[in-house]
């Protein structure tokens, strides 16, 4: 059970470095310029879902561990048509064209892959594109997530500029002093974030199993007095400000 649980842990950290927020906001996608033609305008969340470039649908996962990628766009119109693709790997959950919002899943090996894509219009006519993939097995979950904005045919990654910098600070109350501690899991701390299916708010969940699991193994002994102590919530949110997002609603 152990040598699952460090399995585990390792596999964690591989998805903390791999956040999506780390990518650089100055890269440009282009679409597929047939594609983008044979789709009727004004976009809606279908037309968003085949036009998102494929890099939009990989995970901090290494390639090739489980075989789910890539997930190309001949394979998302087979989902959207059929709700099912490659015999069943992939099950398409929710389509709603109403508000925007498109929910498929694959369990294979253990391991659960949930995605959900939506869209957010600014008040001056701009949108941007939200991509979560949800990673689950025995013992981690986490969550790996973009904003794309797609302008003159290109998408470009915008994450940094609307999603604030979440830490572990958030979740603890003000008097908590974590400058001693240089964990991994301490300086970029496992969450999953939910997409909206209706509003436009984002739940930010703290995995707090992923803590248990380096707990339960003896890592970090010295942190988890500070942790219990000073743990004030495990959810929070981030509010739509017409664009970015805040930890604070205005």
């Amino acid at each position: 059970m152990k040598f699952l649980s460090l399995f585990c842990l390792c596999l964690m950290l591989m998805f903390c470095n791999g956040n999506s927020q780390d990518v650089d906001s100055t890269n440009t996608m282009t679409v597929d310029a047939a594609l983008f033609e044979s789709l009727k305008q004004p976009f809606n969340i279908k037309s968003y879902f085949l036009l998102l470039p494929d890099a939009a649908f990989e995970s901090a996962a290494p390639q090739g561990s489980w075989g789910l990628l890539p997930f190309l766009p001949e394979k998302r119109q087979n989902l959207l048509e059929t709700g099912i693709v490659d015999s069943t790997l992939w099950r398409l959950d929710t389509l709603d064209y109403r508000n925007g919002y498109i929910k498929f899943h694959s369990d294979t090996d253990g391991f659960s892959y949930t995605y959900e894509i939506t869209y957010f219009q600014q008040s001056d006519g701009r949108r941007m594109v939200a991509v979560a993939i949800h990673e689950s097995d025995m013992c981690c979950e986490t969550t790996d997530f973009a904003f794309y904005r797609l302008e003159d045919r290109q998408w470009r990654e915008i994450t940094t500029e609307v999603i604030p910098e979440l830490t572990l600070s958030d979740f603890l109350s003000s008097e908590a002093d974590l400058s001693e501690f240089s964990y991994e899991f301490v300086q970029k701390p496992p969450m999953k974030i939910e997409l909206p299916q209706r509003g436009k708010n984002l739940k930010v969940i703290l995995s707090t199993e992923t803590f248990d699991e380096f707990r339960d193994v003896g890592e970090a002994e010295d942190f988890w007095p500070i942790f219990d102590e000073y743990l004030k919530r495990t959810e929070l949110t981030l509010y739509w400000a017409d664009g970015p997002f805040s930890k604070v609603q205005k």
